[in-house]
């Protein structure tokens, strides 16, 4: 080859991914190109977490066809500053009966000055790695904010936190309904755990199951004496298959019932 021209892209709009929480989290990536008569090498990588440590591929092309594919892996000398931020965040519990301590552990890239955690239920804490204990029952969304004086970035996770009573049902309202009556369950589609509402003008005695699309009973998730009012319960199916499932609930003469969406 007589002259070769070179392309170094250090900040790509592309980024690899790396799971080391469950959650997929980006590091910067970039790609060097070579090119000559007939032939163009393309190395392209990413740094890991440490700022220093480097790997990727090497594809060497030929009159535009791919001839040989080698992975690669190397290290800077000097740790290479982060030039943007990202929040993120892992709890080391997602669901349980209240009252519930929660250790929530900071995972946010960049160089951070301040956080500012909501935990959903009212309370906050500007600390690095807070503990909460959640004393009420319910769905909760968490949210942190990170900066570094100048920039920010917020992740929020909605209903991370299931929160359920001690006996799994939760009478949330005083006011006496007029009828049987089966709500949608919320949130709908859900991941892991869903909270189903229903009413109850007398005592009686209710049943709530789940079903699958072809009728087989998957769960029930109550069969007892209940007093009127209006009630709560939590439903974690974490180890379900994704899909659509049928929960039904039986008062009596009274029959109802919804169908709600599993996502994975």
């Amino acid at each position: 080859m007589d002259s070769i021209g070179v392309s170094y892209h250090p900040y790509g709009n592309t980024y690899a991914a790396k799971a080391s929480t469950g959650f997929v989290q980006p590091y910067r990536s970039f790609s060097i190109v070579a090119t000559g008569e007939g032939i163009t090498v393309n190395l392209s990588g990413y740094f890991l977490e440490d700022g220093i440590s480097v790997s990727g591929t090497v594809s060497i092309f030929l009159e535009n066809s791919i001839t040989a594919g080698i992975s690669w892996s190397g290290s800077f000398q000097e740790p290479l500053s982060l030039p943007f931020l990202m929040a993120d965040f892992t709890s080391d519990k997602i669901r349980g009966m209240k009252p519930l301590p929660v250790q929530f552990t900071d995972l946010s890239l960049g160089n951070i000055k301040n956080w500012k955690w909501d935990f959903g239920d009212g309370n906050s804490a500007t600390t690095q790695n807070p503990n909460h204990t959640y004393e009420t029952a319910g769905e909760f969304t968490v949210s942190l904010m990170v900066s570094d004086t100048v920039k920010t970035d917020t992740l929020i996770r909605y209903g991370l936190i299931s929160v359920s009573q001690p006996t799994g049902v939760e009478n949330y309202s005083d006011l006496m309904p007029q009828q049987f009556e089966l709500g949608q369950n919320y949130p709908n589609p859900f991941n892991q755990s869903t909270a189903i509402q229903f009413s109850v003008p007398i005592r009686n005695r209710i049943s709530i199951t789940i079903y699958n699309m072809v009728g087989e009973v998957i769960e029930v998730l109550l069969d007892k004496e209940m007093q009127p009012g209006k009630h709560r319960i939590l439903w974690d199916n974490s180890n379900l298959a994704a899909g659509i499932y049928i929960y039904k609930m039986v008062a009596g003469s009274f029959a109802d019932y919804k169908m709600c969406i599993l996502l994975k």
